[in-house]
């Protein structure tokens, strides 16, 4: 069990767990919080459907734990409403939303954390991250491939970032600086790549940092998300992916021309995505 200490000296996190149908990877859950080091902590688990008994079990052994937060409710929400949610009632200084079916190194929280404490101007520090199977075999690496540990603000970072895969989203957020503005993950049809989207948002106006000295295992297997989002070059997804572009840089980019100019690039990147998307899915 992680120590259930607290240190002035160090920003509360919350860590946000949104389960569905999570049993196959109770024990990967299990073991990813028990095993973070960082010393201010405080656990969000969410499941809104209650199709499982993962949230019980998950109770059975955490409810002692004061740290330890549990949201139970059959309001069947979706994937983004959930997210959202789970944004508005946590209580740390920074937030991070952690997968059921992926793991973090023990160091995740608190190397993220120490890199934007450092950089009071960053608002997203994200980990080297790589690919593994349900047995735990490595697949490639796939970190972006980037020349300077952060990423600036504007267009051409957030386009870069939204293209790379959403990798991003699996970071340390400054919490009070998304809710000020307001800044919450936007439906698209089936609420494919919603998570990217809202990741070129806040690349448009916010800096990320990069932290290769800790690790997140991103786990491929037949019940992954995009698994199932087939036909998505079909121009009813494109067409979504680019009003929800033009939705955020309407909300966040001051100036007519840059937005002009970044709605007609939209929607070649969000072709270019979806091209990039099925060729990964297809391999």
């Amino acid at each position: 069990m992680i120590p259930a200490t607290s240190a002035p000296s160090y920003p509360k996190v919350t860590i946000a767990v949104p389960l569905y149908r999570s049993a196959p990877f109770l024990s990967i859950v299990t073991e990813t919080l028990q095993s973070q080091d960082y010393p201010n902590l405080e656990f969000l688990i969410s499941d809104r459907h209650l199709d499982d008994d993962t949230i019980e079990r998950l109770q059975d052994t955490f409810s002692p734990d004061p740290r330890f937060r549990f949201l139970i409710a059959r309001d069947q929400l979706d994937w983004v409403a959930h997210y959202n949610l789970l944004l508005t009632v946590a209580s740390g200084s920074y937030f991070v939303w952690m997968s059921h079916d992926d793991s973090y190194s023990s160091d995740f929280v608190r190397k993220l954390v120490e890199a934007l404490e450092r950089n009071p101007d960053a608002i997203l520090a994200y980990a080297r991250v790589e690919r593994i199977t349900m047995s735990g075999e490595r697949l490639t690496k796939i970190t972006p491939k980037i020349p300077d540990p952060s990423w600036r603000p504007g267009p051409v970072n957030a386009y870069r970032i939204a293209l790379s895969g959403g990798l991003q989203f699996h970071g340390v957020f400054r919490r009070k600086w998304l809710l000020d503005r307001k800044l919450w993950i936007r439906p698209t049809i089936h609420n494919i790549a919603a998570d990217m989207l809202w990741l070129f948002a806040l690349a448009t106006i916010g800096r990320t940092l990069y932290v290769e000295n800790c690790t997140y295992w991103k786990r491929y297997h037949e019940r992954n998300t995009y698994k199932t989002w087939s036909s998505i070059m079909r121009p009813r997804y494109v067409w979504s992916f680019a009003r929800v572009v033009r939705s955020y840089l309407a909300d966040y980019v001051p100036s007519l021309f840059q937005r002009v100019l970044a709605i007609c690039i939209s929607y070649l990147a969000c072709a270019l995505w979806s091209v990039r998307l099925t060729l990964r899915r297809n391999r």
